[in-house]
C-alpha cells in the first residue's frame, strides 16, 4: 500500500491503495485455507472487505479485533510520537531562547573586556606621563635648589666684595683726612 502524502498530518493516513492482508489456517501448502482482508484506510472509514472460504464468523471477528487492536496500538504510538515531537520543538525553542541569551551575554562580556583594556591602556598611559611629571618636577626642584645656592653664593661674594671696598674706602679715608689734617 502507498501512503498518499498529501493528507500526512494530524488526522488519520489515507492509503491511496487497498491493504490486503493474508493468513493460512495451518494446514498444508497445497491444502491450506487461506482468507483474505482488503483494507481501505481511506475515505470508507475502514471498510473491510473478507474472502473466507471456509473460515467461520468468530474467527474473522477475531483477527478483526487483532486488527483494530493493532490499529490503536500504532494509533498509540504515533500519539506517543507527536508529543515526543512538541517536546522535542518545545526543548528546541527553550534552547534557541538560551543561546540568544547566552550569546547576548557574551556580547556584553566582550564589550566589558574591551572597554577594561582600554581603560588599562589609558591608566598605564596616564601612569606614565605622572612618572614624567614627577621627574620633570625633582628636576626643576634641583635646578631651583642650585638657583638658590648660587643666589646664595652671589649675595656672600658681594657682601664680601663690599665689605674689601668699605676696607678700602675707610683706608683711603683715613689717609685723606690725615694729609688734610696736615697743612
Amino acid at each position: 500500500a502507498k501512503l498518499d502524502q498529501s493528507r500526512v498530518g494530524p488526522g488519520p493516513a489515507v492509503y491511496e491503495e487497498p491493504l490486503t492482508v493474508s493468513t493460512s489456517s495451518g494446514r498444508g501448502a497445497n491444502g491450506g485455507a487461506t482468507k483474505t482482508w482488503n483494507l481501505s484506510m481511506g475515505g470508507d472509514n475502514g471498510a473491510v472487505d473478507h474472502d473466507s472460504p471456509g473460515e467461520s464468523g468468530a474467527a474473522t471477528h477475531f483477527n478483526m479485533d487483532r486488527l483494530n487492536s493493532t490499529l490503536k496500538q500504532r494509533d498509540g504510538e504515533l500519539s506517543s510520537c507527536k508529543s515526543q515531537i512538541r517536546q522535542l520543538e518545545a526543548e528546541r525553542l527553550r534552547l534557541a531562547e538560551e543561546l540568544v541569551a547566552l550569546t547576548s551575554k557574551a556580547d556584553k562580556s566582550e564589550e566589558a573586556t574591551r572597554k577594561a583594556d582600554q581603560a588599562l591602556k589609558e591608566l598605564a598611559n596616564l601612569k606614565l606621563r605622572h612618572t614624567s611629571a614627577l621627574e620633570l618636577m625633582g628636576e626643576r626642584d634641583e635646578e631651583l635648589e642650585e638657583v638658590r645656592a648660587d643666589l646664595q653664593d652671589m649675595k656672600s661674594m658681594y657682601k664680601d666684595q663690599i665689605d674689601v671696598l668699605l676696607n678700602k674706602l675707610e683706608a683711603v679715608g683715613v689717609s685723606a683726612s690725615e694729609a688734610m689734617a696736615k697743612p
